[in-house]
């Protein structure tokens, strides 16, 4: 009960009922790797590829299995606390019983987390680059990307440039 109270309460104080937070590192690779083909899939030419604001947008699946986790570990916690203080009132074989299923059902709970599908709703970034217009010269533009779950470009927009490109539009090929 105290589990489902959190996560209802962690999810009403989310406006979007999701959480946002940037990816792990192995998914920040995984990004710039899927951007960079389908920048070079996309553009003629360009280079300076920079990438800023990685989001991952988790679903609330995945934010309720992983506050499990967190309870677990707040329960094991607060046990080994409250025996080390001498405030524990169960006998040791009840505590050591309790212990044993706390650490395996957090452990389970981990390895759920880590093969947990669908992890994120999409991710999102924004990719700075220098890409070669029709005018012959290059301009630093800037896109917000998102990709979906399997780190496919789903969409992009222009929100952004530094220079002036008013003399030409981007060699698309």
């Amino acid at each position: 009960m105290k589990l489902i109270t959190a996560a209802l309460l962690f999810l009403l104080s989310n406006s979007t009922f999701g959480q946002v937070s940037e990816p792990n590192n192995s998914d920040k690779a995984i990004i710039i790797r899927s951007v960079k083909e389908w920048a070079d899939t996309t553009f003629f030419k360009y280079d300076e590829p920079r990438f800023e604001n990685f989001t991952a947008h988790y679903t609330d699946e995945y934010i309720i299995a992983s506050l499990r986790t967190g309870s677990i570990e707040k329960s094991i916690k607060r046990l080994v606390t409250s025996k080390e203080k001498g405030t524990y009132t169960g006998s040791e074989e009840e505590y050591s019983t309790t212990l044993k299923d706390l650490e395996q059902r957090k452990e389970e709970s981990q390895i759920a987390l880590l093969n947990f599908t669908p992890k994120v709703t999409h991710y999102t970034v924004v990719f700075w680059a220098n890409i070669k217009l029709d005018s012959g010269i290059y301009n630093y533009v800037k896109h917000d990307i998102q990709l979906n779950p399997l780190f496919e470009v789903v969409g992009s927009e222009i929100t952004g440039n530094i220079g002036d490109n008013s003399k030409g539009t981007i060699i698309y090929k």
